[in-house]
């Protein structure tokens, strides 16, 4: 058993655990249940699933949208079964439920201290990456469960890896997540390593598991990936945001991405603050240094080697670095910060059981009130909550600008049924006054002029505001909300 029944600490130990799970569970399930509004990326997506039936999620997607196909066709039938936001939104819930619980389950399997498996999960449920993607309609949340599902069926144990059901696994794995193939090379580097400790019978299960999966990648390859009429443009949009690792490791290009990369994951992928970045920080570097020390090399392969392998693809163009995109690696990064938190445990000052139960009681306390003090529930672009008040204060036959990065969300809740723009005239994109495409009837007095922007459109925003106060229109009324705002004009006749 994990706990002792006999020792207080322990019994406390495992209440705060039940409570940390426990607080995981409601904080996601509070999250799915307050249905923010959708936003540009998952908007675009979920417009596919009302547009299209099971056969043409085959082919390419409207808005250059793109994602695994087992992962689509599950959304479809989410989607049909709940024609709604929240329908869409089940399956990445399911994925975050699913993370957490096989999470754990490693944790356990990797031998850390109670204390240390506390703190661990600590970072995993109090972490808003976590809870904000799984209520996000793309992949992001299914890519970690893939992850932590394969590593969890493989248990650091190099016979798990001929196994029918880590072989069966990997091979569906690979229809649903981009990430697969990550983690199956890392599995399969570990199980390499570890080989020379097995018999010719291994030898041979490693072949045919890796020879399954090879052929499998293939065909889903040449199958969804192979010429596909977006990799130029996806190339080209995540080269310009410097998404791709530089190949020559001693040029300052290549240190500026890893500096930048890194902090970005301890800064923003964590989102936590600055003192508990730091430690986070300290506590990775520690924890590979002592795996180094250790001579413990196949957690080194296992915990770091998604990583490693990560970024290898993104120097060939094969797979970018962005934060949405590296959020299956928050476990690996956890894992190792476990060890260097580990690490520091075992030293003779804090060797004491009350100590080190206190110590990570203080830091999980902390955690949770930094992760609470930002609000709960998560919010991003709150549309619907900006066409509630135009629709409670607008008027019929006003004129309703959208502007370009707002409407596909927009167009999401009138094709679902969630809003009637029949009361409005409305216009996507952008125009600007003086322009040919300015409809004559903003200029009508006895007409309002509602534009509404989000986040993403904030160029626009102002200088169209500021176009129209200086042509002749008066500000009425304005509504905010988080990540979207609308403005009330009317035109004065002057």
């Amino acid at each position: 058993m994990l706990f002792s029944k006999n020792n207080l600490i322990e019994k406390a130990q495992k209440i705060i655990l039940c409570l940390i799970i426990l607080a995981g569970v409601t904080i996601s399930i509070v999250q799915f249940c307050h249905n923010r509004s959708l936003w540009l990326d998952d908007a675009m997506l979920a417009l596919n699933f009302v547009r299209k039936d099971f056969l043409d999620l085959f082919s390419s997607l409207e808005y250059a949208q793109s994602a695994p196909i087992l992962f689509l066709l599950v959304e479809k039938l989410f989607w049909g079964l709940i024609p709604s936001e929240l329908g869409l939104r089940l399956f990445p819930l399911i994925c975050y439920f699913v993370s957490l619980g096989v999470f754990i389950r490693i944790l356990w399997n990797s031998g850390f201290r109670n204390n240390v498996v506390i703190f661990s999960i600590a970072v995993f449920v109090f972490n808003p990456s976590t809870l904000y993607f799984s209520n996000e309609v793309k992949q992001y949340m299914s890519d970690m469960a893939v992850a932590m599902v394969l590593y969890y069926l493989y248990n650091f144990d190099p016979k798990n890896f001929g196994t029918k059901k880590l072989m069966i696994t990997g091979a569906i794995s690979i229809f649903l997540s981009n990430i697969t193939p990550v983690i199956l090379a890392a599995l399969a580097l570990d199980a390499l390593y570890k080989s020379k400790y097995l018999d010719k019978i291994f030898s041979i299960r490693f072949f045919q598991t890796s020879a399954i999966w090879f052929i499998t990648f293939c065909c889903y390859y040449f199958a969804f990936i192979f010429k596909h009429p977006l990799t130029d443009f996806m190339v080209n949009y995540w080269g310009d945001l410097g998404a791709f690792m530089p190949k020559n490791i001693f040029s300052k290009e290549f240190i500026d991405f890893l500096s930048y990369w890194g902090l970005h994951v301890f800064i923003h992928l964590f989102d936590v603050n600055f003192i508990f970045s730091a430690i986070f920080i300290l506590l990775f570097i520690i924890g590979i240094i002592g795996l180094f020390r250790d001579k413990n090399y196949s957690s080194l392969i296992l915990f770091s080697g998604p990583i490693v392998i990560h970024l290898l693809l993104s120097a060939y163009k094969l797979y970018p670095v962005s934060q949405r995109l590296l959020l299956y690696l928050l476990p690996f990064f956890i894992l190792i910060i476990s060890n260097g938190l580990s690490i520091i445990l075992s030293a003779r000052i804090l060797k004491s059981a009350k100590t080190g139960f206190g110590l990570t009681l203080i830091l999980t306390t902390f955690l949770a009130i930094s992760f609470f003090s930002k609000g709960i529930p998560l919010e991003r672009v709150e549309l619907k909550q900006t066409l509630q008040y135009i629709n409670d204060n607008g008027q019929k036959g006003d004129l309703l600008f959208v502007c370009f990065q707002a409407a596909f969300s927009y167009q999401f809740y009138v094709e679902t049924g969630q809003w009637n723009d029949n009361r409005f005239h409305v216009y996507h994109g952008t125009y600007m006054l003086g322009n040919d495409t300015m409809p004559a009837i903003a200029r009508d007095v006895n007409r309002n002029n509602w534009l509404i922007f989000s986040d993403f459109c904030k160029e626009d925003e102002i200088k169209m505001v500021n176009e129209y106060k200086n042509s002749g229109f008066v500000l009425k009324d304005t509504s905010f909300s988080t990540g979207s705002r609308a403005y009330k004009f009317q035109y004065s006749g002057k």
